[in-house]
């Protein structure tokens, strides 16, 4: 079993993409969508104004919230998926791709905050943990 120790800025996309390759119909699809990009627009607000790693640990109940719930719209999608009989994969993407671009920046540009990436990593951990537990 691969223990992932940290989520990467790019993590997000990856579980985003994770969930477009486990296929699913055009009804689950609308809700996993939207409840992605409500997720990504949130991780996004909250990640704008923040300049410091202080900044950061002020949005550390929000973050690992978000966190969290990603991790849930993984498990859940995969729950979905492997109840469906017909399984079909999705032919446009499961993300807005704008919101991808924007919520990566954002990432980059807070792991280059002084101390944010240790910070970050304990604010994933329990979404991480969630994530191995089910998928291992």
């Amino acid at each position: 079993m691969v223990r992932v120790k940290h989520w990467s800025p790019k993590i997000i996309p990856w579980i985003l993409s994770l969930l477009l390759l486990m296929g699913c119909s055009h009804e689950c699809e609308s809700s996993f969508k939207e409840d992605a990009s409500l997720i990504m627009r949130s991780f996004i607000e909250e990640l704008i104004p923040v300049k410091t790693s202080a900044d950061l640990k002020k949005r550390q109940k929000k973050i690992r919230k978000l966190y969290i719930d990603l991790s849930d719209i993984a498990i859940n999608a995969k729950k979905w998926a492997d109840k469906e009989t017909r399984i079909s994969v999705c032919d446009d993407h499961f993300y807005d791709e704008s919101l991808n671009e924007l919520l990566k920046k954002e990432l980059e540009r807070i792991y280059k905050i002084e101390g944010a990436q240790e910070l970050m990593e304990e604010f994933q951990r329990e979404a991480i943990e969630r994530l191995g537990e089910f998928f291992h």
